[in-house]
């Protein structure tokens, strides 16, 4: 470290070890806190091994301003007011520096740089970096959300840049939106075969197509049918030991938020149930910046002081993993979780998330936890796709993660070690399904995904166009994802292994051929009933009743599966309406469609979700 700079700390420090109290009692005399609240503190502090005034400040006993003027005069350092101050325009001085040590140049003059930083461990960290550029460096102290509220503010700019481009291209979808032309070129060209096709061998297309989408049909279902076997040997983990982990470590939970204010007090109601210790609880609420509607509504929400707002710069493309990469580098977690606005976690759900990575192997790098909803009964659309949800989150997500095949993560209730998060440099910002491209990525760099049954409430899209635009958003998220980690297959291959490959073929090339030809599948039944299918008249009667009893053992193994699920969600009275997820599936048929068009026209685009229209179905 800069000697001069060393001994300014040195110096401050034994005035504050020989001239000041101890904080505690300095907060006393002020007449800041009662005995009764120091007291208290003092025990969490002790338990939770966390500083005394980051407990008072997160039990809401002491102001964060006022904290921090009292560590100004026991350290004998200057407040620091960031409000105002621009940082010098020195390159060693950028975005990155300051998050790395949690630091703001307040000003260079005369050969010294004062810099503002919330604890003296950080201003010895920041002066030896800078030892080597700067001359005398002198601290002043600030609150940790001051400084990075200045930060976010002064470095606009290579912040969006930094979160657009987190992810190395080789292993981002990026190229896809940036290769305008290509797209357009190869989507005519395939365009022209088929009508070609359908002039010249409308038979053989048709039978192409109808054997393709058989076949990957039969395979998507031999994969739920063994994942439902795996699944039966053992039901979701459920991690709740009867003892808590000795060290509790401080946790970050990041919520995007897009043109939601209405739904902003309900959400922190939500959130304040979390049985989490507060003083390790980081609560970060993400905004983009041009959202005016749903910054005003926090600004008069009385928000707990362990829960901040992150204001996105302005930027492209405009998602929420973007969002995410930048809301990321202002947590301080040691695990980094992500909900969604509408969401109604378990109270103790943290504590169940901490205790299954504290039990499970060193590889296990995220836990997802159930997604339910909490308006199954609002109409028909909402009772399926609560089937749909089940089914998909304790069974098949379940029965993948134990057979070793990739798991498509869903978007909220999930945790994530936070080395290992900034191992794999983020998530894809050009990936409108972020969460199963993490899930593929994750799985290829050597990680594991546990599923745990703490289960999150959100609330079902039961309007029709709005779920046709949801699950054309996630289609068109599978054909991305597909496309990214289908550019060097060889690679993919090695990375994964041979089962867990064909698995990751299976899952998101079925899903997305299934959606795209499920017309032609359901022209079979047609026949049965006198209409013409060209397909029956070209292949021999025993080929046709072999595909029938094909399809009435998919349709009884998924609706196996959906009984399975209904009864472990504690939800039998849907079981009646499992025969109607036929007439369900036909939906995505135009959702397949929409995700084609755009797949080619608008790959980034995100075609954003409204919450709140059934707030009224979820007591609070």
């Amino acid at each position: 470290m800069n000697e001069v700079a060393f001994q300014f700390l040195r110096d401050a420090r034994e005035k504050a070890g020989h001239s000041n109290p101890p904080l505690g009692q300095m907060l006393l005399e002020d007449g800041a806190i009662t005995v009764a609240q120091l007291l208290k503190a003092l025990s969490k502090h002790k338990r939770l091994k966390v500083p005394l005034g980051q407990v008072l400040v997160s039990e809401g006993m002491l102001s964060q301003s006022r904290l921090y003027d009292t560590l100004a005069r026991q350290w004998d350092l200057p407040r620091a007011d960031l409000r105002h101050v621009a940082p010098p325009q020195m390159p060693s001085l950028g975005a990155e520096f300051c998050l790395e040590h949690t630091a703001f140049p307040e000003g260079f003059d005369k050969g010294i740089l004062k810099i503002a930083v919330s604890d003296r461990t950080a201003f010895e960290k920041a002066a030896d970096a800078l030892q080597d550029n700067v001359g005398l460096v002198v601290p002043s102290i600030a609150s940790r959300s001051e400084i990075l509220l200045a930060i976010n503010r002064s470095f606009p700019r290579e912040l969006a840049q930094i979160a657009s481009e987190k992810l190395p291209m080789q292993d981002s979808c990026r190229g896809l939106a940036d290769a305008k032309t290509a797209r357009y070129s190869v989507a005519a060209e395939l365009f022209l075969v088929i009508f070609a096709l359908l002039f010249l061998a409308p038979k053989l297309l048709l039978m192409a197509v109808s054997l393709g989408a058989i076949a990957l049909t039969i395979a998507a279902t031999v994969l739920k049918a063994l994942a439902l076997i795996a699944g039966l040997k053992s039901d979701t983990n459920n991690h709740r030991p009867a003892n808590p982990p000795d060290f509790l470590p401080t946790v970050s939970v990041m919520v995007p938020l897009h043109k939601e204010p209405e739904i902003s007090q309900t959400l922190i109601k939500r959130l304040s149930r979390l049985t989490y210790p507060k003083a390790l609880m980081d609560v970060v609420l993400v905004i983009e910046e041009n959202d005016l509607q749903t910054l005003a509504a926090l600004a008069h929400a009385k928000l707990p002081n362990w829960i901040s707002v992150v204001s996105v710069p302005e930027g492209q493309p405009k998602s929420k993993p973007r969002a995410l990469n930048h809301a990321l580098q202002f947590c301080r977690g040691d695990f980094i979780g992500i909900y969604d606005a509408e969401d109604a976690p378990a109270p103790d759900q943290i504590e169940q998330f901490v205790a299954a990575f504290d039990s499970a192997p060193r590889n296990v790098a995220c836990v997802q936890g159930i997604l339910q909803f909490y308006n199954p009964t609002q109409n028909w659309l909402a009772r399926c796709f609560t089937m749909d949800y089940a089914a998909w989150f304790r069974v098949v997500l379940p029965g993948l993660a134990r057979l070793g095949v990739p798991v498509p993560l869903g978007g909220t209730t999930l945790f994530l070690k936070r080395t290992a998060i900034e191992n794999l440099c983020g998530w894809d910002a050009h990936n409108v399904t972020e969460d199963a491209d993490l899930g593929l990525r994750l799985h290829r760099n050597g990680y594991r995904t546990l599923l745990i049954q703490s289960a999150t409430d959100e609330e079902a899209n039961c309007r029709v166009w709005p779920w046709i635009k949801q699950r054309s958003r996630w289609i068109k998220g599978y054909m991305v994802t597909y496309w990214a980690h289908m550019k060097t297959p060889r690679d993919l291959l090695t990375s994964v292994g041979l089962l867990p490959f064909f698995g990751m073929q299976v899952l998101f090339l079925g899903t997305i051929f299934h959606m795209l030809t499920a017309p032609i599948l359901w022209s079979f039944w047609l026949g049965y009933i006198g209409l013409v299918n060209p397909v029956f008249s070209a292949t021999p009667d025993g080929f046709v009743t072999a595909i029938s009893i094909g399809f009435l053992l998919c349709e009884t193994v998924s609706m196996t599966i959906i009984v399975l699920a209904l009864v472990r969600a504690d939800r039998r009275h849907l079981i009646p309406w499992v025969p109607t997820m036929s007439l369900y599936f036909l939906l995505a048929i135009p959702a397949g469609i929409k995700a084609a068009y755009e797949f080619v026209t608008a790959p980034v685009y995100w075609d954003k979700t409204a919450h709140g229209h059934s707030l009224n179905e979820k007591p609070d």
